[in-house]
C-alpha cells in the first residue's frame, strides 16, 4: 500500500474481481474489502496523497461500522 489512491484502488479492484470478493466505499470515497476486514484510507502527505491500510477487528459486510473513531477523525 502506501501508493496513489488510484492505483491502490486499482490493485483492490482486481482483487475483488479475481476472488469474487464485495468492494466497497465509504462515504468518504474509500474503497475497501469488508469481508476481508480491509479499508484503504486515504491520507494528504504534502501535496500528495498516499493510502494505508486499516486492518478492522471483524471481516463482515459491515465493517465500516468498526472504524475506529480516531480514524475517522485523521485528517
Amino acid at each position: 500500500m502506501g501508493g496513489a489512491p488510484s492505483r491502490t484502488e486499482e490493485g483492490i479492484a482486481a482483487y475483488a474481481e479475481e476472488h469474487d470478493a464485495m468492494l466497497c466505499f465509504d462515504p468518504d470515497g474509500n474503497s475497501g474489502l469488508p469481508g476481508l476486514g480491509l479499508i484503504l484510507r486515504a491520507q494528504r502527505a504534502g501535496d500528495l496523497a498516499l493510502t494505508r491500510p486499516v486492518f478492522l477487528p471483524e471481516p463482515d459486510p459491515s465493517a465500516w461500522e468498526y472504524l475506529p473513531a480516531r480514524e475517522k477523525a485523521r485528517f
